[in-house]
């Protein structure tokens, strides 16, 4: 009866197609346009880096990560969602983002091996005005507690990496992460929501590389722009 009321008085337009439609738990977006989110194979990106080309240039005399894998393109409902859910603080999409990646991540973790997963982190501050990790968030409704771990913190504020163009987003980054302790897993994933020019995932990758971990890393990011 409460449902049929609110839908009758407050109709919502999805923030993807702008239709109306019925909502049951979130009025944000419509069930339709959540089923055209679906898995994309065959990005073209750097699956050692991160960079938007396969097989780039810098990773043929160095490699870094041992894979990076993506969900989806960073680009129509997928796209909305993110935004809505980073930007307006709508905790409760995070539930239908980890539902349309889980089947996948679970595959990928049991594939690789992965012993950690490590989500990259908000400065303290950001975090607290927000009220919640966003990554973090996604990977509660999907994994179990010992699999989803904190150990590295952001250490100061930076301008968003949106912002900038590809030749400053490393500088932004630059020293801004710190590892709390050792990590003693043998295979660790690192999670993020949006791959662009791969900034953010290599200066994770070197913070845990020069704290002298010898184990193999992975990178798991649910869109690339």
């Amino acid at each position: 009866m409460i449902k049929l009321v609110l839908n009758s008085v407050y109709p919502s337009p999805c923030i993807n197609c702008e239709s109306l439609f019925e909502f049951d738990w979130q009025n944000c977006i419509c069930k339709r346009c959540i089923e055209l989110i679906k898995k994309e194979k065959n990005l073209p990106y750097c699956k050692s880096c991160g960079d938007g080309v396969e097989n780039c240039e810098n990773c043929k005399t160095k490699t870094y990560y041992n894979d990076i894998e993506v969900y989806c393109s960073f680009k129509g409902a997928i796209k909305n969602l993110i935004y809505e859910y980073k930007l307006s603080n709508r905790r409760n999409l995070s539930k239908i983002i980890a539902e349309k990646i889980e089947e996948d991540i679970k595959s990928y973790i049991k594939d690789k091996r992965i012993e950690m997963i490590i989500y990259v982190p908000l400065h303290k501050s950001i975090e607290k005005q927000r009220g919640f990790n966003h990554l973090k968030e996604i990977l509660v409704h999907i994994l179990p507690p010992y699999l989803i771990s904190d150990q590295i913190e952001k250490t100061r504020n930076t301008k968003l990496q949106t912002e900038l163009p590809k030749e400053k987003r490393l500088r932004n980054l630059k020293n801004a992460f710190r590892l709390k302790k050792q990590l003693k897993a043998k295979n660790i994933l690192i999670f993020d929501d949006v791959l662009t020019t791969g900034s953010t995932l290599l200066e994770l990758y070197s913070t845990i590389k020069n704290s002298g971990y010898s184990g193999n890393i992975y990178g798991y990011v649910i869109t690339k722009s």
